[in-house]
């Protein structure tokens, strides 16, 4: 028997999908964005964290349906990499409020990853923690900015 490893496509809806209905107004915006940009960010930034058999399978998905390629056919352990990109610039957003709720919920899925036992702790430990430093210090720039 095999078990279904979900795809980056899942995670993201599976992740997203609570803190869309549950929040409202402005915070829901702010949380679409995030996901919105972080799926952007897997289709321009995914290659670069791809090993080569992985790089072969995105090339014939490719192919057939160009579309969402990279959330459509990876998984959590290059979400992992994906997200030391996304909670650094050039994809943190401009605005403060738009950038801490980015900044936010990277860690928090980066959490989610591993809570979910999606990715193991011990495996990823590096990314994980390269995640964490570029939240923390995204979040003391923005606090620096307000003063």
């Amino acid at each position: 028997m095999t078990t279904h490893t979900p795809l980056i496509d899942e995670i993201l809806t599976a992740f997203f999908a609570p803190r869309v209905e549950l929040a409202t107004g402005i915070t829901r915006r702010r949380i679409q964005q995030v996901e919105h940009r972080l799926r952007a960010c897997c289709e321009a930034e995914g290659e670069r964290v791809l090993v080569t058999d992985d790089l072969a399978i995105v090339a014939v998905e490719r192919e057939f349906d160009p579309v969402a390629v990279i959330t459509r056919t990876m998984h959590a352990p290059d979400l992992v990499f994906i997200l030391t990109l996304f909670a650094e610039p050039p994809w943190l957003f401009v605005d403060r409020l738009a950038c801490r709720a980015q900044l936010r919920l990277s860690g928090e899925l980066a959490n989610f990853l591993v809570n979910q036992r999606l990715v193991n702790y011990d495996d990823y430990v590096c990314p994980i923690l390269d995640i964490g430093a570029s939240v923390r210090n995204g979040l003391e720039a923005l606090r620096q900015q307000t003063r």
